[in-house]
């Protein structure tokens, strides 16, 4: 982009573009975040459906847990999971422009990331065929289990 010199120092203030308010610089980090965030709560989601359905983990959200239970159905926890994502996103694009909502995304971000890293821990268990083999005939009791048919 080529910069435009004004001939006369004292009208160098015309040339000069508008500075951006922090507000505005805020507002699309936040955008940003949230986009961040509704991904990997959808990553989340698909992992936790699948790890659901080989019957390899209970869900250690009690909310969660209890739409398992009560439904058995993969569409209501999906429902779940997609509500409270849209009230979060919701509530943080409201407050975009704020401190307190970006500081709120970037511990969104965090938190889910951290889960990721759980998730991936998680699954190198499984890669031997032996603990593969241990986690699927541990579950005696099929009213114990929380998995999805």
């Amino acid at each position: 982009m080529a910069v435009i010199k004004p001939r006369r120092p004292e009208y160098a203030h015309l040339y000069a573009p508008p500075p951006v308010p922090p507000e505005v610089i805020r507002s699309h980090r936040v955008i940003v975040l949230v986009a961040g965030i509704v991904i990997l709560s959808l990553a989340d989601l698909v992992v936790t459906l699948a790890y659901l359905k080989a019957n390899w983990m209970m869900e250690a959200n009690p909310l969660a847990s209890y739409i398992i239970r009560s439904t058995q159905s993969a569409w209501a926890l999906a429902a779940f999971k997609c509500c409270t994502v849209t009230v979060c996103a919701t509530l943080l694009l409201r407050l975009r422009r704020a401190r307190a909502g970006e500081v709120a995304a970037w511990c969104g971000i965090g938190l889910l990331t951290v889960m990721s890293i759980m998730w991936r821990c998680y699954s190198h268990h499984f890669d031997d065929p032996e603990e593969l083999f241990l986690a699927q005939t541990s579950m005696i009791f099929d009213e114990d289990r929380l998995g999805l048919p």
